[in-house]
């Protein structure tokens, strides 16, 4: 497999890519990636460090229908949070959705990758008004493009309807086949 560059900041496209990866990539190859970012070498394990591109070290979790990027603290006995910083989901063996969120009192730096050079995490959800029109779904909390031609991708922010909170914040992101 050809070396991806996994970057904490890479762009987000809706319907297609996040972190690097790319909707549709098999689980395989999604795990062969992220254990070539592997800082100590545990084959064995379900858990193991990875350090990418603009990330501090990451501990990727391997679940049943995906694999989970925590704060590498998060493991620790003594640690108060148990932060899932980005999830990649599957479906029968098939990335079919990546998703990062804001935790408060974490203790690392978020995801930076923007949707159109611009919105990400603290970015103001109707600034996404410049690039297409979305609409609030009250039973996700969320929020959804209503132009097909923006479609694969789900913002969250005060779970409250710009109407509510028009000053709300990005805090969920997610991008999914669509």
């Amino acid at each position: 497999m050809s070396k991806f560059e996994l970057d904490w900041a890479a762009p987000i496209i809706p319907g297609k890519s996040m972190l690097g990866l790319y909707l549709g990539m098999t689980y395989v190859d999604v795990l062969d990636i992220l254990r070539s970012y592997e800082v100590v070498d545990d084959k064995n394990g379900s858990c193991f460090l990875i350090k990418i591109k603009n990330a501090p070290t990451l501990l990727v979790d391997q679940v049943n229908d995906g694999i989970i990027l925590r704060d590498a603290f998060s493991k620790m006995s003594n640690s108060t949070t148990f932060d899932k910083l980005f999830v990649i989901g599957f479906r029968d063996g098939v990335l079919t959705h990546l998703m990062t969120s804001l935790i408060y009192g974490a203790s690392l730096d978020y995801y930076n990758g923007v949707i159109w050079g611009e919105i990400g995490f603290g970015s103001r959800i109707a600034d996404i008004g410049k690039f297409c029109e979305i609409e609030f779904d009250p039973g996700d909390e969320l929020f959804y493009s209503v132009d097909k031609n923006f479609s694969g991708f789900s913002i969250g922010g005060s779970s409250s309807s710009l109407d509510e909170d028009p000053e709300q914040r990005v805090s969920y992101i997610r991008v999914y086949a669509s």
